[in-house]
């Protein structure tokens, strides 16, 4: 575009100028840039005027293994969304190293927004350790991902049954394809 020009854009379309469409898309949005004491990350809307809670979460998930040196694997997390995540702000990720032990590190992460703390998270890395197989028998009356309708699909099937604010919802492109298993009646 020709410096000066300036363009406007409705609301509606700027949402999909900010979306992400591609795995790539996605995969770019996930690595934060490393700054002196925190990390910094971007927001794509998946739909909503607002950040997406698991674009937060995996976005504090990558800081804290950035702060991990020693080959450990993600354990458990805990996490609080505490505020609404505003798309056109970039958000900080400050990572507290709170314990590295012989089998278990700890890590703390707080994304903060305009001096606004939006999300914590307490996540523990455990060292490769053999240990019992748990697992579970899986269902084989579940339908294969071949067998259901995408959002798109679901869309033009029933978008005339559909609200104006949920169709809009499932029009926006998406780096991975959702298929609901059970599907809410739109009427």
């Amino acid at each position: 575009m020709p410096q000066g020009v300036r363009v406007r854009v409705s609301p509606p379309a700027q949402i999909f100028l900010k979306s992400m469409n591609t795995v790539d898309d996605l995969l770019k949005l996930l690595k934060l840039k490393k700054k002196e004491d925190h990390f910094l990350g971007i927001s794509k809307t998946i739909g909503s005027n607002s950040v997406f809670g698991g674009q937060v979460l995996a976005q504090s998930l990558y800081a804290a293994y950035n702060s991990i040196t020693n080959n450990r694997i993600l354990h458990s997390l805990h996490s609080y969304f505490l505020e609404r995540g505003d798309l056109d702000i970039p958000i900080k990720y400050y990572v507290d190293q709170i314990r590295d032990g012989g089998s278990f590190s700890t890590r703390r992460v707080t994304a903060i927004q305009s001096d606004k703390t939006i999300f914590i998270l307490a996540a523990s890395f455990q060292k490769k350790e053999s240990g019992h197989k748990f697992y579970k028998k899986i269902n084989e009356k579940i339908k294969q991902p071949e067998d259901l309708l995408s959002t798109m699909q679901l869309k033009k099937k029933y978008g005339l049954f559909m609200s104006k604010k949920l169709k809009s919802f499932l029009s926006v492109e998406r780096p991975v394809e959702f298929k609901p298993i059970q599907r809410a009646n739109p009427i």
